[in-house]
């Protein structure tokens, strides 16, 4: 577009979350990144930060996400979450969980991603996640 400006001109922060250096060179390739665009970003800060996981959150135990939902809803429902459905090539299934979500929670956002290909590696076709944190 005439007269715009790239984004990353617009920005006073940038902020970089990579997957985890562990099973990835994004985040040392990020670091590069973050180096060659100071002389072309003055000004603008530039953090990149390594993630130590594989996708939108991390695993855990099943009754572990299942009783920190519940505290979310018995807070009175008005608390906002944020919160990622990721699936593993089944989108319809994501869909209605999705709109599962949504009508059981506050949701300040929600989204649907696919797994990351570690994780889709690991879990295989048809899995299903969550991962969501509350505003409080």
């Amino acid at each position: 577009m005439p007269g715009s400006l790239p984004q990353s001109k617009q920005a006073q922060n940038i902020l970089c979350i990579t997957v985890s250096s562990k099973l990835s060179m994004v985040y040392e390739s990020s670091l590069l990144a973050k180096e060659e665009a100071k002389t072309e970003l003055p000004g603008i800060t530039i953090e990149v930060l390594n993630s130590h996981t594989a996708t939108a959150a991390e695993g855990k135990s099943l009754a572990k996400v299942s009783k920190a939902a519940g505290e979310i809803r018995d807070k009175g429902g008005q608390s906002s979450v944020h919160v990622a459905v990721m699936h593993a090539y089944v989108q319809e299934e994501a869909e209605r969980l999705k709109k599962r979500v949504s009508s059981e929670f506050n949701c300040a956002e929600l989204w649907i991603s696919e797994f990351s290909p570690v994780m889709g590696y690991a879990c295989d076709t048809g899995t299903l996640g969550l991962a969501f944190y509350g505003d409080e």
